[in-house]
């Protein structure tokens, strides 16, 4: 039987996961999550575009006075142009324990050149017993155009002479705007949670869960 000291180790054990950690927990946390976020990956390669910008960042912040701690979101909210609603979210991390805020921003139009997919989330942590809060950020934004689709259309030539004698014919080529479908934008949301929770784990291999060494190695 465990003494008293030894199941307040225990359970504190238990708690002590940073706060890098439960950033990545919230995206991927079993073998389910991360299989949907690696074939996201492989239908969006399976794509052609014209445009393909992507900009990712990661920030990992421990220590944060709670004094300091508003200036610092105030930083970021500019930074990622990130609406009220969800700076509130993240100021939120100083009356709670753990703190997690999701912001998306899709914009697609057909045939347009000015594409956009926005994925940034944010995890704060306030470890008991202090006056400091740590936050980690995951950040991917992707630009892109798709490549219009090729249309080949057969037209036939006719000789008409007592009866109708076909001759031959010429093929036509048209380009049409590509479109999305509603499971292409579900790919594209998967795609996105894909690329920013490996950019965190690249800048940040500690924060791995143990399920998380699949998506560094897809």
């Amino acid at each position: 039987m465990d003494t008293p000291e030894e199941s307040k180790t225990m359970e504190n054990s238990k708690e002590e996961k940073s706060v890098g950690q439960n950033l990545v927990d919230s995206v991927v946390s079993t073998e389910t999550a991360v299989k949907n976020l690696i074939d996201a990956k492989k239908a969006i390669q399976g794509m052609a575009f014209d445009k393909f910008i992507e900009t990712f960042q990661s920030k990992l912040l421990e220590g944060i006075l709670m004094s300091d701690f508003e200036n610092v979101v105030n930083r970021i909210v500019k930074r990622f142009s990130i609406p009220d609603k969800e700076a509130e979210e993240i100021m939120d991390g100083m009356w709670v324990r753990k703190g997690l805020m999701v912001y998306q921003e899709f914009v697609f139009k057909k045939g347009g050149r000015e594409n956009h997919y926005v994925y940034l989330k944010v995890a704060t942590l306030k470890p008991k017993h202090s006056k400091e809060i740590d936050m980690a950020l995951m950040y991917y934004s992707l630009e892109f155009e798709l490549s219009p689709k090729r249309i080949e259309e057969k037209i036939n030539h006719y000789l008409t002479f007592l009866h109708i004698i076909k001759t031959g014919g010429t093929y036509k080529i048209h380009y049409e705007p590509r479109t999305l479908t509603g499971k292409d934008q579900d790919c594209f949301t998967r795609f996105l949670r894909y690329k920013a929770v490996r950019g965190f784990l690249d800048d940040n291999t500690m924060a791995g869960n143990k399920v998380s060494d699949r998506i560094l190695n897809n």
